[in-house]
């Protein structure tokens, strides 16, 4: 058998195998990778906000929609993230449906997480700098 044949024969079962493979496996992602690790956690946890965070994420226009959008379709920033530390510490950034970008970093407990800091603090908050406060169910968790 010549080198070209064996190499249709190699390249139809090639083809064969990946669409195969495509219509087997298509709505499945890669969840075992670390970022959607992090990401389905934070999605299945409780969410705090302490009243300073809450009036500067209200001062931006960020609600916990734009919360839950974060944690679906962000991208977890490792490289300033402390996940050894206790608790741990994530930064995610997410573009919103009007191209801004936002930038959060959050504390995450057994089953709770904390919003700890925003980035994207465009706008004056003046009124938010109070200091910590009785911490707030910012939202619950996503339900399968």
């Amino acid at each position: 058998m010549t080198f070209g044949k064996r190499l249709r024969f190699y390249l139809i079962g090639f083809v064969l195998g990946t669409i195969i493979s495509v219509l087997f496996f298509k709505g499945r992602g890669c969840g075992w990778l670390p970022e959607n690790r992090v990401l389905l956690r934070l999605t299945k946890s409780y969410i705090l906000a302490n009243d300073s965070m809450r009036c500067v994420l209200k001062c931006n226009h960020i609600d916990s929609l734009n919360i839950k959008d974060l944690f679906k379709n962000g991208n977890v920033l490792f490289s300033e993230s402390r996940p050894n530390d206790e608790p741990k510490m994530y930064v995610i950034e997410c573009k919103l449906n009007n191209n801004e970008k936002i930038k959060i970093g959050l504390l995450l407990n057994d089953s709770l997480v904390t919003l700890n800091h925003y980035y994207n603090n465009k706008r004056d908050c003046i009124d938010c700098n109070a200091g910590n406060s009785v911490p707030y169910l910012f939202a619950l968790p996503d339900r399968d």
